[in-house]
């Protein structure tokens, strides 16, 4: 499954997993550059986009970079689909949602001013199961 253990609840594994995937990325644009591309876009959907996103705010010489329905904040994302008993127990049990969310800070793409410009920026998501241009749904 896509994404599968990325979210197992081990909020390290998913520090670890992000920075891993941009340091991958960042890896393979330096093996592309050095090939002689003469421009270069990134695109990612998901987890993907999240990290397309990222890389928008560490590269600026890219050609574009597209965000396709990324989450924009990974505790935010685990409070919503967390089921409530489980949320209930975890914080009994002094699980401190603070200090996830400033844990996730240095892979957040929200944390950092992007640096590939404006007009090369894109970012698609869906609302309702559908895609939507619209920040609500009405249905």
């Amino acid at each position: 499954m896509s994404g599968d253990g990325y979210f197992a609840g081990d909020c390290l594994d998913t520090l670890h997993a992000q920075t891993q995937a941009v340091w991958d990325v960042r890896r393979l644009l330096a093996w592309i550059r050095s090939a002689g591309a003469s421009a270069i876009g990134v695109y990612g959907i998901s987890l993907g986009g999240y990290t397309a996103a990222l890389i928008a705010a560490l590269e600026e010489d890219l050609a574009c970079v597209v965000a396709g329905v990324p989450p924009s904040d990974f505790v935010r994302l685990a409070q919503h689909h967390t089921p409530g008993a489980i949320l209930r127990r975890g914080e009994k049990l002094g699980f401190d949602w603070q200090r996830a969310d400033q844990l996730f800070r240095v892979v957040s793409p929200l944390a950092f001013e992007p640096r590939v410009a404006w007009e090369r920026r894109y970012l698609y998501g869906g609302t309702c199961d559908r895609i939507e241009s619209k920040p609500s749904c009405h249905g």
